[in-house]
């Protein structure tokens, strides 16, 4: 059984993403303001430990601009969909992105109350 060792609630997303290295589309599928799960159409040549940078591109009618964002990776997992990512949220260093970030988890939270 796994044991969940968050120390707070991800909030359930469905944001597309597009990790920018490798040009693989996918989904933002939880994100808390410390880390996040994306799952991507094709796997990736990544470990745990590696930073990645990736694009998040909102649904239009939040009104949020498409940002960039890395994660540290702590865990991969394949299923029968998706390759999934998992990892700490590396916070972008421009105010914009911050700002984009901030709207999207509060965003995110306000929906799945």
């Amino acid at each position: 059984m796994k044991t969940d060792h968050r120390r707070e609630k991800r909030s359930q997303t469905y944001a597309k993403v597009i990790l920018l290295d490798s040009n693989t589309p996918g989904y933002l599928r939880d994100l808390s303001k410390k880390g996040c799960k994306i799952s991507l159409l094709n796997p990736v040549p990544v470990m745990k430990d590696d930073v990645v940078l990736f694009k998040i591109i909102p649904a239009d009618e939040n009104n949020i601009p498409a940002f960039k964002l890395s994660l540290k990776v702590l865990w991969t997992r394949y299923d029968s969909l998706y390759f999934s990512i998992g990892g700490t949220v590396i916070l972008p260093e421009g105010k914009e992105s911050k700002e984009s970030l901030e709207r999207i988890y509060n965003y995110y939270a306000e929906i799945n109350r």
